[in-house]
């Protein structure tokens, strides 16, 4: 038997093959939410009579009104932190890992994934003294009166989807303070315009529409991570499950594919 032998010549030295870097088409954090408190003292001022009555630190819970809805849970921020450990998908397989790194891939993120943080009431705010403000609205009625950003909704255990904005507007009971205290989504379900400006007071100016909450921001792609091995590639939340009755939620990423 006779066999025939050849060389291969590959004229281009540098010829090369591009490997796929097959990064996981899943990656999964475990997270917790934890509040930012506000600790700042804000002053309200009422005029009356052209007599100034100073309030400091509306955010006591003692000016409280008896049915404010949002009572003492509120704070300024809400921060999200990577727990240590994760999981990613791989022929649609689950395996898991810790820290920041799997198989030969390096993930890279801070340990505080994401703060979304909520406006607050400025330092020094005017109130114009309004009687009568309206307790029960029908479906049409506005409020009168001026309405201030009194950061975030949140409380231990509660699902991110109700963690949002909240609303306030002061009123005077005789010569008492009361603070009523909402979350945006509830005076958007009693028609209530809180963009409205008094050129007397201070008005809310959202950077973004308000009603957008974490929830929202987690499934929208606002928290992201990078991927490396011998290329980087970006992947971008798109989903979060929380597990109740505690702070802990898992946040699903997406390679982005932009």
């Amino acid at each position: 038997m006779i066999r025939n032998r050849s060389v291969l010549d590959f004229e281009n030295d540098d010829c090369e093959v591009e490997l796929e870097e097959n990064f996981p088409k899943e990656i999964f954090l475990r997270s917790s939410l934890h509040p930012v408190a506000i600790d700042d003292v804000t002053k309200l001022t009422r005029m009356d009579s052209e007599r100034n009555f100073v309030i400091e630190n509306i955010y006591d819970p003692k000016f409280f009104h008896s049915n404010s809805e949002v009572k003492n849970h509120f704070c300024k921020s809400v921060l999200i932190i990577y727990e240590g450990t994760g999981y990613y998908t791989k022929n649609d397989q689950y395996f898991d890992f810790s820290d920041r790194h799997f198989e030969k891939f390096e993930l890279d993120f801070d340990n505080e994934l994401f703060r979304m943080d909520f406006q607050t009431c400025d330092t020094n705010s005017l109130y114009e003294q309004i009687e009568n403000l309206k307790i029960v609205l029908s479906p049409n009625e506005k409020y009168s009166s001026v309405f201030y950003p009194y950061g975030g909704f949140y409380f231990y255990g509660c699902h991110p989807k109700h963690i949002e904005p909240c609303i306030c507007c002061a009123q005077f009971e005789q010569k008492d303070l009361r603070i009523k205290s909402y979350t945006y989504s509830s005076l958007l379900n009693k028609n209530i315009d809180v963009m409205q400006s008094n050129p007397l007071n201070n008005k809310i100016d959202f950077i973004e529409s308000p009603h957008i909450g974490l929830y929202e921001k987690i499934k929208n792609g606002k928290v992201k991570i990078k991927a490396r091995k011998q290329s980087e590639s970006i992947f971008k939340s798109a989903a979060v499950f929380n597990l109740p009755n505690t702070n802990l939620i898992t946040i699903k990423f997406v390679k982005d594919e932009k």
